[in-house]
């Protein structure tokens, strides 16, 4: 079971380095707001913000995650993703992965 989506690297919403390439420079940010409207089992509302409010609301793999996609008690507001940037780039310009292993091969390779 994997953990490739920026859903579970997102323990704030501020913009993280997660990963830089000591070959090209190139570096992996974690960027993006994540907001899930949600109802519980009881059916009260909860707002997902965080990987650890995720993981509470018991939703720990892609594939769990993906089994929610037409989930109507499951509604995405906001998602976080991944900037694959250049070296010295502070822009926040770069090219943008939903995929943490695709992000770092991005960086590796030296492209966006």
């Amino acid at each position: 079971m994997s953990r490739n989506d920026a859903a579970f690297h997102t323990p704030h919403w501020d913009a993280e380095l997660l990963y830089k390439d000591p070959t090209t420079g190139y570096m992996v940010y974690r960027a993006g707001e994540m907001r899930i409207e949600a109802k519980d089992e009881q059916g009260r509302p909860v707002t997902i913000r965080t990987t650890d409010d995720l993981e509470s609301f018991g939703v720990t793999t892609d594939e769990q995650l993906a089994a929610r996609e037409n989930d109507p008690d499951f509604y995405w507001e906001n998602n976080a993703w991944f900037e694959v940037m250049e070296p010295d780039d502070d822009s926040f310009s770069g090219e943008v992965f939903h995929d943490y292993e695709q992000a770092v091969a991005a960086a590796k390779r030296g492209s966006r």
